[in-house]
């Protein structure tokens, strides 16, 4: 049976994005411009590939690696989703600031809040122990 609904009329879904400046190590500054990218961008990218939604993290709760403030950058968050319909947030949960699983908990249940972060590899933390 043929799909009903032509997949052109289908936007996809990102479910891995970020927004804000990237500044990888080793990367020349071409680089880190083309992996950044504010969210207006991300957004403006999204719809140039069809892409209906975009769940983001910002780069800030992950960047610099191993001194990210992630209560900071989860709030920031908060508030630039609410100004672009088309994101989405992960809230991020750092073990070594416990203050994000509180902040986890409150955010989950927002509407635009639609599911949980972990990067052990940026905030420097052994997984297993976690």
């Amino acid at each position: 049976m043929p799909n009903p609904i032509p997949a052109a009329d289908i936007g996809a879904i990102d479910v891995h994005g970020h927004y804000g400046p990237y500044h990888g190590d080793p990367l020349p500054d071409l680089m880190n411009r083309f992996y950044g990218a504010d969210a207006a961008t991300v957004v403006r990218r999204a719809e140039l590939a069809h892409t209906q939604w975009t769940i983001v993290s910002p780069i800030r709760g992950l960047q610099p690696l191993g001194k990210a403030d992630v209560v900071a950058a989860n709030q920031e968050a908060a508030r630039t989703v609410q100004e672009h319909p088309q994101l989405l947030q992960y809230v991020i949960i750092n073990p070594l600031q416990p203050a994000t699983f509180d902040q986890a908990r409150q955010m989950i249940g927002r509407a635009k809040c639609v599911g949980i972060k972990i990067h052990p590899e940026a905030h420097l933390y052994p997984i297993a122990e976690h």
